[in-house]
């Protein structure tokens, strides 16, 4: 009977290293795409998450409960008439705009990605070419020489910041496979609060 139990467990061990190495074979053969030259959004105005708590809607074609608009836990002084980010493949550049901004204000992008390389040298287990994927990395930047962007008097935005200088000190991740989880826009002024996140105005 124990012979049988050993022999049970063996095999169960057996068959999950087997579809782990099959898991990892399928995720190093999943290919990348061949096109993907640049990513861009417009950005609509960032509001604070609703929880509903008794408050009761009765508009038609709308749940029927939600929250008084708040704009505590984002900013609420920068005032915004468009913006929009653009990053590019070529240049390796996060490029902002946007019109209708307190002039002299200071803003930052804020922007999380998740990276995937290859070839990668690893050690653990030892590879020469290995395609890995790092943890995700929210970073808070603008260009040099003071790390954010002044709206000009006239209200208008407008920087360009190298992707590698904000993903110090692992430039490295600003090649890849990049996937952008998150990117918006906020106020130096006010505690790098958000107050721009990429939207649709209809």
């Amino acid at each position: 009977m124990r012979k049988r139990k050993l022999l049970g467990l063996g095999g169960a061990v057996l068959i999950s290293m087997i579809l782990l190495a099959r898991q990892d074979a399928a995720a190093q053969t999943v290919q990348f795409p061949q096109v993907a030259r640049s990513f861009s959004a417009w950005l609509v105005r960032a509001f604070d998450p609703c929880t509903p708590s008794g408050l009761s809607v009765t508009s038609p074609q709308l749940p029927s409960a939600g929250c008084l608009t708040s704009a505590s836990v984002v900013d609420d002084q920068m005032t915004m008439d468009f913006g929009k980010v653009r990053i590019a493949r070529g240049s390796g550049k996060i490029k902002l705009f946007g019109r209708g901004m307190v002039p002299g204000g200071r803003v930052k992008v804020q922007l999380t990605v998740r990276v995937t390389k290859e070839p990668v040298l690893t050690k653990h287990p030892p590879k020469s070419n290995a395609r890995v994927t790092f943890a995700d990395q929210t970073v808070v930047c603008g260009p040099p020489p003071f790390g954010f962007v002044i709206v000009y008097p006239t209200g208008v935005l407008g920087a360009s910041i190298d992707l590698a200088n904000c993903l110090a000190p692992y430039p490295g991740l600003a090649t890849g496979n990049i996937e952008i989880i998150d990117v918006a826009l906020v106020n130096a002024d006010n505690g790098n609060k958000v107050f721009a996140r990429p939207g649709v105005l209809r």
